[in-house]
């Protein structure tokens, strides 16, 4: 059960049974292109676990994000995410650095409370990692499954978009006068086993502070669409 969940937390966005759908290039690349009348914008400038978070400079000062139905997730005020949960008895915790690098990632769950997956990271001076500790829960102790101390082409910067850049989110546009950024996913899986096939329109929709207000997911090929609103809390 763990080891499937695992595989669906990294793989596949997850979202709530309470929003099925209704009848209703480089990534460091820093210029900006127009494609069809719209800006083609940098996505790693982005924080897009499962669904698009937000631009990171938009995101500080932050407590916590709640994308209503789908997932709720902690920051620590300078735009860090800290703990990501969803409707499932299990959620991720994410602890850094007074450098603000990422230093352990786990998996817990809630019932019975217990971490049952966690990678740790070691970084030298030169912000390079040097070091990566992967566990796992065996027979009710953390037992290390991995080490690995060599060959590793990491550093601080990519072990952040491990887990916090879509790395199929590759084409983001802005329609300025919409406030609007849009992208395109194919075949989104929801967690009832509900499938929006083929290709869908994802539109999120931007207040006036720069931060999304609510994202429209609209199938090309079927009538389905659903709206999923985002709620922010700042850091006090």
């Amino acid at each position: 059960m763990k080891g499937k969940f695992l595989l669906l937390f990294t793989t596949i966005c997850l979202f709530s049974c309470d929003n099925l759908p209704n009848k209703e290039g480089d990534k460091h690349k820093s210029e900006t292109e127009i494609v069809e009348g719209l800006v083609k914008i940098n996505s790693s400038e982005y924080l897009s676990r499962q669904l698009l978070i937000g631009k990171k400079e938009d995101l500080a000062g932050l407590s916590s994000l709640n994308i209503k139905g789908d997932r709720h997730y902690s920051f620590d005020g300078k735009a860090n995410i800290t703990a990501s949960y969803d409707m499932t008895n299990n959620y991720a915790v994410y602890s850094y650095d007074e450098k603000d690098r990422l230093i352990k990632f786990e998996l817990k769950q809630h019932n019975p409370a217990e971490t049952y997956h966690e990678v740790i990271y070691a970084y030298s001076p030169s912000d390079s990692v040097i070091e990566i500790k992967k566990s796992h829960l065996e027979n009710g102790v953390m037992q290390i499954t991995e080490i690995k101390d060599e060959g590793i082409s990491l550093d601080h910067t990519g072990v952040k978009e491990l887990y916090f850049q879509d790395k199929d989110l590759n084409q983001l546009y802005l329609d300025e006068e919409n406030r609007e950024i849009i992208t395109y996913k194919n075949d989104l899986i929801f967690c009832c086993g509900v499938l929006m096939k083929g290709k869908n329109k994802l539109s999120y929709y931007l207040n006036e502070n720069g931060r999304i207000d609510s994202l429209m997911i609209r199938s090309l090929e079927e009538n389905d669409q659903m709206k999923l609103e985002y709620e922010y809390d700042q850091k006090k």
